[in-house]
């Protein structure tokens, strides 16, 4: 097509001419062949139909008195036409009664069974049947074959005839447009030299001379046209010339409050790609943390229970009790630990309840700065709207800004807590939606943040701090993200830091809180536990067993069904069932649940899990259980969550009864 593209417009007049006349003269010439060939094949038809007519009516005696000679010898006078290629007349039962092969078929072609009535045309030959009647009743048919080498003749003929007609019409074509395209190339070529020579003299007072009203006149007419406008154009230039650098310098201004308006887009995506990042960020590490919290827990819980059990073999005042209890406060701190882990994970997600976040306030500041240099000064603006939150995880929030604005004022000071509530416009906190919320700030007046730390305190494992772990801020800013709010920072070296918290706020009623009544952690009963860790499985078996219960073990959900059906039907069934919820590799606790639950009803199951925050951890009543129990626990957690849902039970029992 390029090439094309690049020939004369003289050349490719004469071509189109050239295909165009060869295509309409193809065309034509296939139409009249194709009219011809039609024509013959319904004369064809025609002769065969009359011969088998003449044939039917010749054999219609024979047939009835069974004359077969007679009927060969009416077929053999078809020898005078060439083109028939075989023929024979049927009896009434279809079988052939007398037949025609010309000399060259004989041998070669075999005679057709008997068909419908009705001509075909084959690739060789054309075929037909027709039905011999006397007195409107069948008595035999007819089959003909003809040959169609005179249809192949006629149309080689023809085509040769349409070739010479088409290559003798090219000629006088190529001759006539050779001619006639002068017509149209001329002036078109008078107008290329004219815009070659004013390109290349720059010179464009010169015009292009016009030879006729037609197009080519019209587009010339334009050509000058725009000539005289670019000259009127440079005139204007000159005049404008000496405005321009005013124009420019305004331009300038104009593109620098752009630019500058640019900048201030850039930086706010910036930041909100910031946070996406370090959303993302915290996601990753979640999947990480998780995992290693939720084993530590297990370990925890064999520490912690381990702990409790030497103790009941001890007594206060003893040195290895001293050493059981600093054990025991530093698994504590280490459950501490492994729930800022699960804070990134997705055992994290909050649990949220509509509450008043002012007690939330008070005791975890106040709490978090139990003894140290520093102050709490607490201002809560009147009618604080509620929020809906996981009191535990706002809670830590709280105590781990409070204790950051502690260290950073070595000396003591006062650390400011302020809640109030905000109405927020579009945009005016990046990545929050406009709506109510409340804002909590925290404020030191300590040694500050330098600017290039700014942008990593959220950064898990980030600390400048020789006891720090990294994780407190890492951890408050995913607890307020996964809360749809948001956390941010301003500080100021030797000037202080301040915190500002922002808490999406409801419309729902705060629900009042229920008394907690204790009970003795004594009592008796048949306990499945149900736990891979073999640790695990041993220390709670002796926990149980020093309250009074009798105890049985199972290490996976497949395990503790087969064993609870085999103890219902031999009489002795387990009042309760501890079911872990992680098994690697095995039937788990909620689905072991679900298909204890389908076997009875009635089944006391108690939830374990190193997720201490997994949604079914809360909700377990939704899913079929009677209680819940997080690790790491102390004996007197497990011995009270299974002496309540043994008591519960065997109330219902004397209820129903």
């Amino acid at each position: 097509m390029q090439a094309f593209s690049d020939i004369s417009i003289k050349r490719k007049l004469t071509f189109i001419i050239m295909v165009t006349s060869t295509i309409a003269l193809l065309l034509a010439g296939a139409a009249y062949v194709t009219y011809d060939v039609l024509t013959l094949r319904d004369s064809m038809v025609r002769n065969v139909t009359m011969l088998s007519e003449i044939i039917g009516a010749n054999s219609t005696a024979d047939l009835v008195f069974g004359d077969q000679k007679s009927a060969e010898e009416n077929l053999a006078k078809l020898g005078f036409n060439p083109h028939i290629v075989a023929s024979c007349i049927y009896n009434k039962g279809g079988e052939v009664f007398a037949s025609y092969l010309r000399k060259d078929m004989t041998g070669k072609l075999s005679l057709p069974a008997l068909h419908e009535d009705g001509y075909h045309f084959g690739v060789d030959s054309l075929t037909q049947f027709r039905r011999i009647y006397l007195d409107n009743k069948p008595v035999g048919a007819v089959f003909l074959q003809y040959d169609l080498n005179e249809l192949r003749s006629r149309v080689q003929r023809f085509v040769v005839i349409v070739i010479i007609i088409i290559l003798a019409a090219s000629y006088v074509a190529f001759l006539l447009s050779s001619r006639l395209q002068k017509v149209i190339s001329e002036p078109l070529l008078n107008l290329a030299e004219t815009a070659k020579k004013i390109s290349r003299e720059k010179n464009f007072s010169l015009r292009a001379k016009k030879h006729g009203q037609d197009e080519i006149g019209i587009l010339i007419d334009g050509f000058n046209e725009m000539l005289a406008q670019i000259q009127e154009r440079d005139t204007r230039l000159a005049i404008y010339s000496e405005g321009l650098e005013e124009q420019v310098s305004r331009r300038t201004a104009e593109l620098k409050e752009a630019n500058q308006e640019l900048q201030s887009q850039i930086a706010e995506k910036l930041k909100i790609e910031e946070e996406l990042f370090r959303t993302r960020q915290l996601e990753s590490l979640g999947i990480l943390a998780g995992g290693i919290a939720h084993d530590f827990n297990n370990l925890l819980t064999a520490i912690m229970g381990n702990t409790s059990l030497a103790k009941m073999f001890t007594k206060p005042g003893e040195k290895i009790y001293g050493r059981l209890e600093d054990v025991e406060k530093a698994s504590v701190r280490a459950r501490d630990l492994t729930h800022q882990l699960l804070t990134f994970s997705k055992g994290g997600a909050p649990i949220k309840k509509v509450t008043s976040i002012v007690d939330v306030i008070r005791d975890s500041s106040r709490f978090a700065l139990r003894g140290s240099k520093s102050r709490c000064g607490i201002t809560i603006m009147d009618g604080l709207w509620p929020v809906e939150v996981d009191e535990g995880q706002i809670s830590q929030v709280i105590s781990n800004l409070a204790i950051n604005a502690d260290q950073a004022m070595p000396e003591g000071g006062c650390v400011d807590i302020h809640a109030e509530n905000v109405t927020l416009r579009q945009d005016q906190v990046v990545t929050l939606q406009p709506g109510r919320y409340i804002r909590i700030s925290i404020a030191d007046s300590g040694i500050g943040i330098p600017k290039d730390h700014i942008t990593q305190i959220f950064t898990p494992y980030f600390t400048t701090k020789q006891k720090g772990s990294g994780l407190g801020l890492a951890t408050s800013y995913s607890i307020v993200n996964k809360h749809s709010g948001v956390i941010s920072v301003e500080s100021e070296i030797g000037m202080g830091t301040i915190f500002h918290i922002y808490l999406p706020a409801t419309e729902k009623t705060v629900l009042k809180r229920e008394a907690v009544t204790t009970t003795a952690l004594t009592g008796s009963g048949r306990v499945l536990v149900m736990d891979d860790e073999e640790l695990i499985r041993s220390t709670a078996g002796e926990i149980l067993s020093n309250s009074g219960y009798t105890v049985e073990f199972a290490d996976n959900g497949a395990a503790a069904i087969d064993m609870y059906l085999h103890a219902r039907e031999s009489g002795r069934p387990f009042d309760a069932v501890i079911l872990d919820l992680t098994i690697p590799g095995g039937m788990g606790g909620q689905e072991a649940m679900q298909k204890l639950l389908e076997l009875d009803p009635e089944v006391n199951g108690i939830v374990s899990s190193g997720f201490a925050n997994e949604p079914i951890m809360a909700n377990f009543v939704e899913y079929g259980f009677r209680g819940v129990i997080a690790k790491p626990y102390h004996s007197d957690e497990l011995c009270k969550v299974v002496q309540e849902v043994i008591r519960d039970s065997r109330l219902r029992k004397m209820e129903g009864s």
